[in-house]
């Protein structure tokens, strides 16, 4: 099992995360609402709403991924080590 010191590293560290996240994804809520009541009036515009909301997924892909690598690592400390049992 991991020691104290580094548990609490990596609570500190997930907290980070989960607070800079939350931020995030508060802002993004709020800018697609505001984007979808004003642009998505006009059928052309929907249109080209979704292509670019599919070219900005593709985008956001490797940072998601990122992320997630973080969170595994930081679930990893807090799990500690693994050994084999019979």
């Amino acid at each position: 099992m991991a020691d104290e010191k580094t548990l609490k590293e990596a609570l500190v560290s997930a907290f980070e995360q989960l607070k800079a996240q939350s931020a995030l994804l508060s802002a993004v809520i709020c800018d697609v609402a505001a984007l979808r009541s004003t642009l998505l009036r006009d059928p052309e515009t929907l249109v080209r709403y979704e292509e670019a909301l599919v070219r900005e997924v593709e985008n956001a892909k490797a940072e998601i991924a990122a992320s997630a690598l973080i969170f595994d690592e930081i679930i990893r400390l807090l799990r500690g080590p693994v050994g084999w049992t019979n």
